[in-house]
């Protein structure tokens, strides 16, 4: 505490308090909101996107079960499948690996022709399908909204 006095005999007293573990603590709340905020939005949007029709005049999906299986997961946690799930999917669809930074959320799936989906594949006549690209494109549509959403979290706001 520092007192200040004028030649009037008057004063002047501050103040000062160390609040670093709170604005810390505050900082770590905004960031794990801003992460669920980041995975639920992109996976929203990627469902969204699969759920187009493509450059082939379809779906993406058939079945659903790629659809339903989009999932997410932090440092902490792991959310399963989506509310898009329909009867062709199993729990091990959605995502079991979490990031190992607790900074990071990663955006997937588990089933297993997930990658030939998005990025083609060569099939039994050798010759390549094209790629849909499901992922990158809803995770890229959802980018301004997320920006726009982390941003109002860190500022304190809600969504």
């Amino acid at each position: 505490m520092a007192k200040f006095g004028t030649d009037k005999g008057e004063s002047l007293s501050i103040k000062i308090e160390d609040n670093s573990e709170l604005v810390g603590e505050a900082l770590k709340t905004a960031v794990d909101k801003s992460l669920m905020y980041m995975g639920t939005t992109a996976v929203r949007y990627v469902v969204e996107y699969m759920s187009q029709v493509d450059f082939t005049g379809r779906d993406i999906v058939d079945t659903g079960r790629l659809r339903g299986s989009i999932s997410f997961a932090t440092y902490s946690t792991a959310l399963g499948l989506n509310n898009t799930a329909t009867s062709y999917n199993t729990q091990s669809d959605a995502l079991t690996i979490k990031p190992n930074d607790m900074n990071k959320v990663i955006v997937g799936t588990n089933v297993e022709y997930a990658t030939d989906v998005e990025y083609g594949k060569m099939n039994s006549n050798g010759k390549m399908t094209l790629g849909r690209y499901y992922l990158r494109n809803g995770i890229q549509n959802s980018i301004a909204e997320i920006e726009e959403g982390v941003k109002n979290i860190l500022k304190g706001g809600s969504l």
